[in-house]
């Protein structure tokens, strides 16, 4: 250690007083302070990182539970009709003539569970069934309504139950097509002869609708698979064809993974743009202050005292080359001797 010292020591000797000086400002003043604010601004990076990811953690759940709720809603009144045995036997029964299924289905609409279930908002509850005795229209439909939608077959073709659908029009019968978000189950639990199902449509803009009401700054999106099914932002149009996800959509975004009904889904919570350097440029004016109290202020300072220093040891210089001489230069300048206070 003594070696290290003396070397340096050594080494320190062939620079002039102004350049120790600045060594003594970068070595013992500035890199120091780098080094504490590196260590402060990562903590707070880390911090602030943490903190977005708990908050876009808890959109994303807050997310979940609303959808669930929506889509439970309709799962729920589905397994209800799913064994009521008045609904089997409407639906199953063969009817002589047009008059006769007409007061059945008079009847069959003022039933307590189908009230309940056309009077909830945001849906459209309508039966199919294999049964080429009723009459089209209102409700209920023969499945030749429903035979050539996506949901249908996709629900054939997965061999489900019943399953969530998100479309781009569904029916046939439409004149335009919007996209659609459908709830289809297959009614079997009494007879799996005859094919009857319940279709549940909901209404796609009051989804959408439900989520920005949130009023998020963060863009969720709603995806299955690479199609972004809803969001809160630009993708939420129900006009057009579900836009396709690339991975610049979702750099740096929470990933959460949900599944309704047999569809998996991923719900994506993209970070606010900047939201780091927006946090450092509201804080701007307290930065420059720390700038110019641990930067621009002790580099002043050296250079005045480097100043100072200098004289001091000129005039010094000066005193002592004088000493061979006859004419010697007084060390004293009326206030301090260099160092010393006058009388002592």
């Amino acid at each position: 250690m003594g070696k290290a010292l003396h070397k340096l020591g050594l080494w320190m000797d062939d620079f002039t007083i102004k350049k120790k000086f600045y060594i003594f400002y970068v070595v013992c003043v500035l890199i120091p302070l780098i080094v504490t604010d590196s260590v402060v601004f990562l903590t707070t990076a880390k911090f602030d990182r943490e903190r977005r990811e708990h908050e876009m953690s808890n959109i994303a759940s807050a997310v979940e539970y609303s959808l669930s709720s929506m889509i439970g809603n309709a799962g729920e009144i589905g397994n209800s009709i799913y064994t009521n045995r008045d609904f089997e036997e409407f639906l199953s029964k063969r009817y002589t003539n047009s008059a006769e299924y007409v007061a059945a289905y008079q009847n069959f609409l003022s039933g307590k569970l189908l009230e309940n279930a056309l009077g909830m908002n945001s849906m459209i509850f309508t039966l199919y069934t294999d049964n080429d005795t009723i009459v089209n229209g209102g409700r209920v439909n023969t499945l030749d309504k429903l035979r050539n939608t996506e949901s249908y077959l996709q629900l054939n073709e997965e061999a489900k139950s019943k399953g969530l659908f998100f479309v781009y029009d569904d029916s046939s019968s439409r004149i335009t097509r919007e996209r659609r978000v459908i709830y289809l189950q297959r009614l079997d639990f009494y007879d799996a002869e005859t094919e009857k199902y319940l279709k549940i449509e909901f209404d796609y803009g009051s989804m959408v609708r439900i989520i920005k009401n949130m009023n998020y700054d963060n863009e969720v999106l709603i995806c299955e698979g690479d199609r972004i099914l809803l969001s809160n932002g630009q993708y939420g149009s129900y006009g057009s064809e579900f836009q396709r996800l690339d991975n610049a959509t979702i750099r740096d975004a929470y990933e959460h993974t949900i599944s309704l009904y047999g569809t998996d889904l991923t719900i994506y919570v993209k970070p606010v743009e900047n939201s780091f350097l927006t946090s450092i440029r509201n804080e701007l004016p307290i930065i420059l202050l720390l700038l110019v109290a641990n930067v621009i202020f002790p580099f002043w300072f050296v250079q005045i005292f480097n100043r100072s220093f200098t004289k001091r040891i000129t005039e010094l210089s000066r005193v002592f080359k004088s000493v061979d001489s006859d004419h010697l230069i007084p060390m004293y300048d009326g206030r301090k001797c260099y160092g010393f206070e006058p009388g002592r």
